[in-house]
């Protein structure tokens, strides 16, 4: 009889290894930031993610695209003021390096309007009749950063492109999360084209 329990014990606890180890432990995953850094601290989980207001789209020291997480807008001219920007060798297209173009469409379709670097919409509905929250790709000018907001007057959820990381390219808004379940696609109200120091 004591040998049969200490079987039965056996394969009980044999049996609960089992069940256990096909158990996800929620606590050791963790969801990934969706930014390399929030004001200039490193990121490893998404729990601070809902703390950005502002974004700045940019580069590594290898060319590729990283996303860096702002909690204001002051956080970030800080950071660009601290960061030089990159910089390319640059050929007129579009409406050349001195402007960023704005389309209509994705994929640089419709109607376009431009910004000079140095220029700034407060009001798009008021400046360009029938754009507001109407752009849905742009292509950006060789230097300083294009900003979109999300309402009039630079307020809002922000989203600065690092024009030399993204010249020469076309940069589709529905690829830009603006917030979770958002993006930026038809959802501009005021814009910037920013030199490259604040």
């Amino acid at each position: 009889m004591k040998e049969m329990l200490r079987r039965i014990c056996l394969n009980l606890g044999f049996i609960s290894m089992l069940l256990f180890s096909f158990v996800p432990i929620s606590s050791a995953v963790t969801e990934q930031s969706n930014y390399v850094s929030i004001d200039g601290e490193k990121t490893v989980s998404a729990s601070s993610d809902g703390t950005v207001n502002v974004r700045l789209m940019t580069g590594d020291e290898n060319g590729n695209d990283i996303q860096l997480g702002f909690t204001s807008e002051a956080r970030l001219l800080e950071y660009i003021q601290h960061n030089p920007q990159s910089t390319k060798n640059v050929s007129a297209q579009g409406t050349g390096a001195c402007c960023t173009d704005f389309y209509y469409d994705s994929d640089k379709g419709g109607g376009y309007r431009y910004v000079a670097v140095g220029d700034d919409i407060r009001d798009i509905g008021i400046s360009w009749a029938g754009w507001d929250n109407r752009i849905s790709s742009l292509s950006t000018a060789a230097t300083g950063y294009t900003v979109l907001w999300q309402f009039e007057d630079f307020s809002g959820f922000g989203i600065y492109f690092d024009n030399a990381q993204y010249y020469n390219r076309t940069v589709n808004l529905g690829d830009y999360q603006m917030e979770p379940g958002r993006s930026w696609n038809d959802k501009a109200s005021s814009i910037q084209v920013r030199y490259s120091r604040p």
